[in-house]
C-alpha cells in the first residue's frame, strides 16, 4: 500500500498466523491497530505469541465470537497498566466457556438417560 494502514480486521477462520505473517512488513512499518478473531484458547495463544513479539499488547475482546483488539505498545503508557487485567478477563471467559460446554455435554447425557 501505498498511504500508511491505520486498521487491520482479520476475521478468517483459523488462518489468522497466515494472514499475520503475510502483514508482517506492514505490520512492522505502519503499526496498525489489529482486530483479530481467534474463537479458541489455543488461537489467542498462538495470535497473542506473534503480536507479543512485534510488540503488541492486548486492549480488549469483544463480540460472541471473540474478537480481540491489540495495539502497538508504544501507543498509550495507561493502556500498558490494563493489558494484565485484560489477560485475567480473558482467562475467566475461556474457562467459562469451557465450562458451559462441559455443563451443555452433562445436561444432555443425563436427559437422554
Amino acid at each position: 500500500f501505498d498511504k500508511s494502514v491505520s486498521l487491520i480486521r482479520i476475521d478468517v477462520e483459523g488462518m489468522e498466523l497466515e494472514v499475520l505473517e503475510g502483514a508482517s512488513n506492514l505490520i512492522d512499518r505502519d503499526r496498525p491497530a489489529i482486530y483479530c478473531e481467534a474463537k479458541t484458547s489455543q488461537e489467542f495463544k498462538s495470535v497473542y505469541r506473534i503480536l507479543d513479539r512485534r510488540d503488541y499488547m492486548l486492549v480488549g475482546t469483544f463480540n460472541y465470537s471473540p474478537t480481540h483488539l491489540f495495539l502497538p505498545r508504544e501507543s498509550s503508557e495507561d493502556l500498558k497498566r490494563v493489558e494484565h487485567i485484560r489477560h485475567i478477563e480473558l482467562r475467566r471467559t475461556f474457562g467459562n466457556t469451557h465450562k458451559i460446554g462441559q455443563l451443555n455435554k452433562a445436561l444432555e447425557q443425563a436427559q437422554s438417560a
